[in-house]
């Protein structure tokens, strides 16, 4: 029989309050009692004991300040989820058993992780998991419980419920729930991978997390970056307030048994997550909106009802190359939506590139290639955004190499073309300053070099020439016509090739292609 405290605690739960806060110092379910909080209610309590037998579901909000003990198991604490939410638990008690659930919608790549500790693999049985190698950069399918029988904990992973086998559909982790400091150990960098540094890590514990900068983070970039709807989505608290957010990204807070992804930048990657950036709520506090006082451009491209976002900054922090911290390189969205990224010197598409501050001052030719893509025929809109944070004095236009078509950025923010799956996805360049005046400035170097098995060379607006790609036996592999702007030519393999540039201003390099 049910204690009297039990029936009425239960009753005031499910109907009459959102908010409880228990008097006593430990909350007690005895005898076989039932105790369901809801989606909406929240609840602390100082301590709590789940006896024998007994059991408690969870689906709204559980603080536990002090000891949580579950004398029940797995079947006697249920951390629900559907449609509507699942169950947040913030509590510092380890060795504390639970299932934890997770709902996952038919028919579309979920990033997950597990709260639990070395949750099995056969919870996915007839949904297809996958895990990712960023050693190689390469997907393997979890399909042999006995060769890969747990979930890694702090590692994401892929999930696909599939309509032909199970549809829409809860899964359930049964396991010792995860509390502490959570350590991020089995990180990898591997110059030469084609995605290198990319690990797909997740959140946890059993309610939300924010990626701030509590984190301890050794060689690790600065961006957490989201799979939402077939769009990535970023946020780096490392940035200048304003800049944090990438591609519409909201704050740093992720849900319980989400998967995100993380790129290490050199050797010896490593990070922690504090138990203290826990919350219930991906919005735990509401803030006023902060402008940033940083010059620079957001280019959003928009198709099919998808939107993708790329990010010109200039900081003082800022530096020609690639920084580890603010830079970010592209993730390719799915193919209906469009993908927009900058193409500095480097070779590497960046989605958020960070120039020194006088960059614009400083530069003989500044002008910012910009890549395009999306696989279906489609009509797109560009809209620039930040115009105004960048000095009157310079002009701002954007080169349509497909249509050869200049727009005046200071009169005009939005510009609107058709794209083909076709089509050459180096199409569009900025320029800060006047191209009429560019076109008598070649005293810029050109620059060239090599990124996943194609040679690029970038010439000045302007320009004109071509280019000679031998070899190391001296044989002439391919020749480029040079019009201004960025040209690229796929190579044959890997190895050392000589290109020579033959025009107004002659020079010969060497490059190395890796696939």
């Amino acid at each position: 029989m049910k204690s009297l405290r039990v029936l009425f605690l239960q009753m005031i739960i499910y109907g009459f309050i959102t908010n409880l806060s228990i008097g006593q110092s430990t909350l007690t379910v005895v005898n076989g009692g039932k105790m369901q909080i809801t989606t909406g209610t929240s609840v602390q309590s100082q301590n709590l004991d789940i006896g024998n037998s007994s059991r408690l579901d969870l689906q709204g909000d559980l603080t536990v300040s002090g000891v949580l003990a579950n004398d029940a198991g797995t079947p006697g604490f249920i951390l629900r989820a559907d449609a509507s939410g699942q169950g947040s638990l913030m509590n510092n008690s380890t060795g504390v058993m639970a299932t934890t659930e997770q709902f996952l919608e038919s028919d579309r790549w979920h990033l997950i992780s597990s709260p639990v500790v070395w949750a099995s693999v056969t919870a996915y049985w007839d949904i297809y998991l996958k895990d990712w190698t960023e050693q190689n950069s390469t997907w393997y399918y979890i399909e042999n419980p006995d060769l890969w029988p747990y979930l890694y904990p702090t590692e994401g992973y892929a999930v696909w419920a599939d309509d032909a086998l199970t549809g829409t559909t809860t899964v359930s982790l049964e396991g010792e729930l995860i509390t502490g400091d959570a350590a991020y150990n089995y990180l990898s960098y591997t110059p030469g991978a084609s995605q290198d540094g990319w690990n797909l890590v997740g959140n946890p514990y059993p309610s939300a997390l924010e990626w701030n900068t509590d984190w301890f983070v050794h060689n690790i970039s600065g961006w957490a970056v989201f799979y939402e709807d077939g769009v990535y989505t970023g946020w780096n608290p490392w940035m200048p307030v304003g800049q944090e957010s990438w591609n519409g990204r909201t704050s740093g807070w992720m849900a319980a048994n989400q998967g995100f992804w993380i790129r290490a930048v050199d050797a010896g990657p490593y990070m922690t997550s504090p138990q203290s950036a826990r919350a219930h709520s991906a919005t735990p506090f509401y803030k006023e909106e902060q402008l940033s006082d940083i010059a620079g451009l957001h280019l959003i491209a928009n198709a099919n009802e998808f939107s993708d976002e790329a990010v010109i900054l200039f900081m003082e922090e800022g530096t020609a190359g690639f920084d580890g911290l603010y830079d970010l390189s592209k993730m390719f969205n799915v193919d209906e939506a469009p993908n927009i990224y900058s193409i500095p010197d480097f070779g590497e598409n960046l989605s958020v590139n960070v120039l020194p501050e006088n960059w614009i001052q400083e530069s003989n030719t500044p002008v910012i290639p910009i890549g395009f893509k999306i696989t279906p025929n489609t009509s797109c809109l560009l809209r620039i955004e930040g115009i105004e944070t960048i000095d009157v004095e310079v002009p701002i236009f954007l080169e349509d190499l497909k249509e050869n078509e200049m727009t005046d950025l200071r009169m005009v923010q939005e510009y609107s073309f058709s794209s083909l799956s076709s089509d050459d996805p180096n199409r569009f360049l900025i320029h800060f300053g006047n191209p009429d005046s560019m076109k008598d400035n070649l005293s810029a170097d050109i620059g060239i070099y090599s990124y996943k098995g194609s040679v690029y060379i970038q010439t000045p607006f302007g320009y004109r020439g071509h280019a000679n790609v031998y070899d190391i036996s001296g044989r002439r592999i391919t020749e480029l016509q040079l019009n201004g702007g960025l040209s690229a030519h796929l190579l044959p393999g890997t190895g050392y090739y000589m290109v020579q540039i033959k025009g107004d201003m002659p020079t010969v390099r060497k490059v190395f292609i890796k696939n």
